[in-house]
């Protein structure tokens, strides 16, 4: 009786942990969704997040006075964001695609729906109004 529910206990514990690991570090597929793939076409951009730290982010000019700044929310990465970028670069606005955090390969934070990424909006936001060529811009989120 009592290996049984060393056992059991001992599953449950691996299960738990094994859950929460695949929560805060879920798989990042490429996903483009049948799009071109805009990495090419777009200027990288480095956007400091405090001290030391970084996101990476992928700027694509418009000719309106509005910028769209797209992020691609749990489990994904820039990538998922071309699908939309490609009608807001047809309509002429200034699209920014980040990665947050969370979607890297190297020093990978984790997936914390909310206080990792805010941090990270808050940068992109930050990048877009310290940029001379955006002033006068309208900001938007996605």
């Amino acid at each position: 009786m009592r290996k049984a529910v060393l056992f059991f206990a001992s599953a449950l514990l691996l299960f738990i942990t094994g859950s929460a690991w695949i929560a805060l570090y879920p798989n990042v597929p490429a996903d483009l969704g049948g799009v071109e793939n805009l990495d090419a076409r777009s200027l990288r951009v480095r956007i400091p997040v405090g001290e030391g730290d970084h996101l990476e982010g992928w700027y694509l000019r418009g000719t309106r006075p509005a910028i769209v700044v797209l992020f691609a929310g749990y489990a994904r990465d820039h990538r998922r964001m071309w699908r939309y970028a490609h009608f807001l670069l047809r309509e002429g606005y200034h699209v920014l695609a980040v990665d947050f955090r969370s979607a890297r390969v190297l020093d990978r934070k984790p997936t914390t729906l909310g206080y990792w990424e805010l941090r990270d909006a808050r940068a992109a936001l930050d990048w877009v109004r310290a940029r001379p060529a955006s002033r006068g811009q309208r900001v938007a989120f996605f």
